[in-house]
């Protein structure tokens, strides 16, 4: 899978997502040692799936750049296709107290 990627300078290019986590970088504007550059400054969590290493799985390697100003351009996820994006949709009738 081939997600996009834009860093605060301007440069772009895609990241190859291997299905073991690892990726590759294709496009010449970017190099592993700018994205490293810019995870330095970021604080770990690992509740919240950020680090500050390029050493590690892509989803957190790419979350963590949005961290710092970073746009990634995640693919969609195709969902049911009965799912509505309309969340207003009518549930059920509320019920009504009983007055005695």
């Amino acid at each position: 899978m081939l997600i996009n990627v834009t860093s605060p300078r301007n440069q772009a290019g895609a990241i190859e997502c291997n299905d073991d986590g690892s990726f590759t970088l294709k496009g010449i504007e970017l190099s592993i040692k700018d994205m490293a550059e810019d995870l330095k400054p970021v604080t770990p969590c690992s509740s919240l799936g950020i680090v500050n290493t390029v050493n590690d799985e892509y989803q957190f390697v790419l979350r963590s750049l949005e961290t710092v100003g970073w746009v990634v351009e995640w693919p969609e996820i195709e969902g049911d296709e009965n799912d509505t994006e309309d969340e207003d949709e009518d549930v059920g009738e509320a019920l009504e107290p009983e007055t005695n």
